[in-house]
């Protein structure tokens, strides 16, 4: 009894109010999800999670197969695409779902639970998705005229260079923590403007793109985070947006989908949370087998005590538990306070 998890915040299965938000236990087994809509939004946001949540087994199968890879494997990658989650903040008019940040951890919180790097690569996927949907609507409608995502990396560098050219831009450089790159069609990378200084982010197919094999890692080795190369290539403006309008919200996502509200908020939001979610996910994983553990695990010198039995131990757990928690309400209160 002492080592069952009590959720002190969900009470009684049901949903229950605080604030503006809607907390709701019974639908994944006493888990608590939250989410700030109604309707058939919340019932989507409840079905993703379920998805995220019958995912993470497989990711927890081909982490070691993915690490060994140095990348992940053809099999997660498939998974992550028929599972549906990948369109998650993409607006309804790209075909998306047009979720909310609540959603995005949510999912997050469940896929961590299988494995760190896999899931690093399908919260990049939806954050760059999101950024997709932030370039001119013209080039909006081409890529998402036949598809509710694009696999692609986003990574700026500061040594990358961008010369202005009549109706674009001319890239030339090198990048790195290319993240998902390895099953991706296009790339999304960040380069620093000869002519005024500006940071910009530009759009560009994978077939113009080389691929520099360099991810030996001894930890997150899996996510095939390799660095690429540009050499001479010619990005129209509709492919391209300022890196400030996108830290700021004012990208031209944020008036084209003006009526979804996760389009109007400012990038390193999306990113932060997401590393913070894979993290907070590993670490629930990490309490919940150690409670386990303790069940079984006899102590020297204690006449056959097992540890789930030593009063120590119980207040250790519990802190443990108890700090995961916290941390996981702070990313839902930390959404309240941002939007």
């Amino acid at each position: 009894q002492t080592l069952d998890r009590v959720d002190i915040a969900a009470g009684e299965a049901g949903p229950f109010e605080r604030g503006d938000s809607s907390y709701n236990r019974s639908a994944l087994d006493g888990r608590c999800i939250m989410s700030r809509t109604s309707g058939e939004s919340r019932e989507l946001h409840t079905a993703l999670v379920a998805r995220a949540r019958e995912l993470a087994p497989l990711f927890e199968a081909e982490g070691p197969k993915s690490e060994a890879l140095r990348r992940p494997t053809d099999v997660a990658i498939d998974a992550m695409v028929e599972s549906g989650l990948l369109p998650l903040l993409v607006p309804k008019s790209n075909g998306g779902h047009g979720l909310d940040l609540d959603a995005y951890v949510d999912v997050g919180l469940e896929l961590g639970r299988g494995d760190a790097s896999l899931t690093w690569v399908a919260l990049l996927y939806i954050h760059h998705n999101w950024m997709y949907c932030q370039l001119p609507e013209s080039f909006q409608k081409e890529i998402f005229a036949d598809t509710a995502h694009v696999p692609s990396p986003a990574c700026p560098s500061f040594t990358a260079s961008a010369r202005r050219q009549s109706g674009g831009y001319r890239l030339n450089g090198r990048w790195s923590w290319a993240t998902c790159i390895m099953h991706s069609s296009w790339v999304m990378p960040g380069a620093l403007c000869e002519d005024d200084e500006e940071m910009r982010f530009f759009a560009v197919p994978i077939d113009q793109v080389e691929i520099h094999d360099i991810w030996h890692m001894t930890g997150m080795s899996g996510t095939g985070s390799n660095d690429f190369t540009l050499e001479d290539v010619f990005v129209p403006d509709e492919r391209t947006m300022s890196m400030a309008d996108l830290y700021d919200a004012k990208a031209p996502g944020a008036t084209i989908h003006a009526d979804t509200p996760v389009m109007q908020t400012p990038m390193m939001v999306l990113l932060m949370l997401g590393a913070t979610v894979v993290l907070t996910a590993q670490a629930k994983v990490s309490v919940e087998r150690l409670r386990e553990r303790m069940r079984e695990r006899v102590l020297m010198y204690q006449t056959g005590g097992k540890q789930a039995d030593n009063p120590a131990a119980q207040i250790r757990l519990g802190r443990l538990q108890l700090e995961v928690e916290q941390t996981e309400i702070f990313l839902h209160t930390s959404i309240t306070n941002i939007i």
